[in-house]
């Protein structure tokens, strides 16, 4: 015959298991989680650089030849002036040419902006260039690896603005 103690040992076999499969169903949850928020932020900082990079572009070169301005938008997707060179990637995965919008403070160009033009300075007045990725005609968005557990995210539109420089 069998003592209590006999019988609740035989219930609680295999508890354990089920409770560190849950235990590590869980934790890997909140690990693909993590991962997905940092890949997700990488991308956002090196969309921002692209900006800065390409608005650096603009304000060195005459913003306002329409080549140009097509240069600068390869070097906010390529970080390279020639879109077609060999072996150039996006700086971030489905970016392309046409998430990047151009403005330039100089009339009469493609991509003007009035507000751009004669900004006042403690220093005068000077044209600004802008360079804006995920514009939201063409947003970009972060496809997630782990859909389920950190959905796809739109970011807003993400801008750089420069004086136009004069040399």
């Amino acid at each position: 015959m069998m003592s209590g103690r006999q019988r609740l040992g035989g219930r609680q076999r295999g508890v354990a298991a089920v409770e560190m499969g849950i235990v590590l169903g869980l934790l890997a949850i909140i690990v693909f989680g993590i991962t997905e928020l940092g890949r997700a932020m990488y991308q956002y900082d090196a969309l921002t650089k692209s900006a800065r990079a390409a608005a650096r572009y603009l304000a060195v070169y005459d913003s306002a030849d329409a080549a140009v301005q097509g240069r600068a938008r390869c070097v906010a997707v390529f970080g390279n002036p020639d879109c077609a060179a060999a072996g150039v990637v996006p700086a971030v995965p489905g970016l392309s040419v046409a998430n990047v919008a151009v403005a330039v403070g100089t009339a009469g160009a493609p991509g003007y902006d009035a507000s751009l033009q004669g900004v006042e300075t403690g220093m005068g007045t000077m044209d600004l260039v802008r360079v804006t990725i995920g514009a939201p005609a063409t947003p970009y968005t972060f496809v997630s690896v782990v859909s389920f557990v950190i959905p796809d995210i739109e970011f807003g539109p993400i801008s750089a603005t420069m004086p136009k420089s004069f040399f």
